[in-house]
């Protein structure tokens, strides 16, 4: 399952310049190839969650768009396209 959160306008119309995310669950048991979707805007998507590395935390590595991720079994991934900012805590961001 996936979920792509993403308001991409304002009331106005105008782009609206914010962070956006993706969400992909894997319940199977054996690993799903997954292609990150393109988007509007193609940028890089940065992992911020990853429950299958230690302490469920993403590591910060970054996806370029219509790239092929190998979803583990029963896991679950955070990625973030964002802008400007970067979207790890400082305390994860090198």
């Amino acid at each position: 399952m996936t979920v792509w959160c993403s308001r991409p306008h304002l009331d106005s119309g105008e782009p609206e310049p914010n962070d956006s995310f993706l969400v992909i669950l894997n319940a199977r048991s054996e690993v799903i190839p997954y292609s990150l979707p393109d988007t509007p805007l193609p940028e890089r998507r940065v992992r911020l969650v990853d429950t299958v590395s230690e302490f469920g935390l993403g590591d910060g590595a970054s996806f370029d768009v219509d790239s092929l991720y190998a979803v583990d079994p029963r896991s679950f991934l955070l990625f973030c396209r964002h802008f400007g900012r970067s979207p790890l805590p400082s305390s994860l961001d090198s």
